[in-house]
């Protein structure tokens, strides 16, 4: 069973796009329902695009659209987790995203866009001791600069992976996170290499980074 949706759009007053799908896929198992199981073989999201921004009181324009809908109903059952039934997906895929954020509070705008984004994960369950495998990669400036490569279980939760940071700018980033500094940079680069491991299945959640890297090359600052 197969599911096909083109061109889905939630658009704000000004009529522009603030969530964009060009297409969906869905390839369903129902069999699986004998086992009493969710299996979808696919799902596939191809070039969804966000558009975020906070206004001068640091509001999220999503809080706003969806406020009526995040409001609970007096009349909502209370879900029962002992009616839920296995769910499992044999590939997840996102495939082109891309996305643009503003910052209307300070006196100048911060504008920031990414993309295109691809993430896939595969083998994604929530049954006991379960792994996925997850990898993204992210282009910015027209250059692949962020990748991720992970293994994922969800019951108990545990992540392994590493995070790769290649040349990134800082420029655009230096003046909206330190705004106090009186210096502005010019130019600087950084590439990172984090092989990270989490473990929220004990008392004490256990969190490490190990033999990661960090290198800034090519700084300028001017006052």
């Amino acid at each position: 069973y197969e599911v096909h949706i083109d061109n889905i759009a939630l658009k704000n007053n000004a009529q522009e796009n603030v969530i964009a799908l060009k297409h969906l896929y869905v390839d369903y198992a129902p069999s699986a329902l004998f086992k009493k199981e969710i299996i979808i073989n696919t799902f596939l999201l191809e070039e969804p695009s966000i558009l975020l921004s906070l206004d001068v009181n640091g509001t999220l324009n999503l809080l706003t659209l969806f406020s009526a809908f995040m409001e609970p109903s007096k009349d909502a059952p209370t879900p029962n987790s002992n009616e839920s039934l296995p769910f499992s997906v044999k590939h997840f895929e996102i495939k082109s995203a891309k996305g643009k954020f503003t910052d209307f509070r300070p006196s100048t705008p911060f504008v920031f866009e990414f993309g295109p984004m691809h993430y896939a994960i595969n083998n994604l369950s929530f049954d006991k001791d379960d792994l996925s495998v997850h990898a993204l990669k992210l282009t910015l400036q027209n250059q692949d600069r962020i990748s991720l490569a992970s293994s994922m279980s969800f019951d108990p939760l545990k992540v392994h992976g590493q995070l790769n940071i290649d040349h990134l700018p800082l420029s655009a980033f230096w003046s909206y996170f330190l705004p106090t500094i009186p210096a502005s940079m010019k130019q600087g680069e950084l590439t990172a290499t984090l092989p990270f491991s989490l473990d929220l299945s004990k008392e004490v959640p256990y969190f490490s980074f190990e033999k990661g890297s960090f290198t800034l090359e090519h700084i300028a600052f001017s006052h």
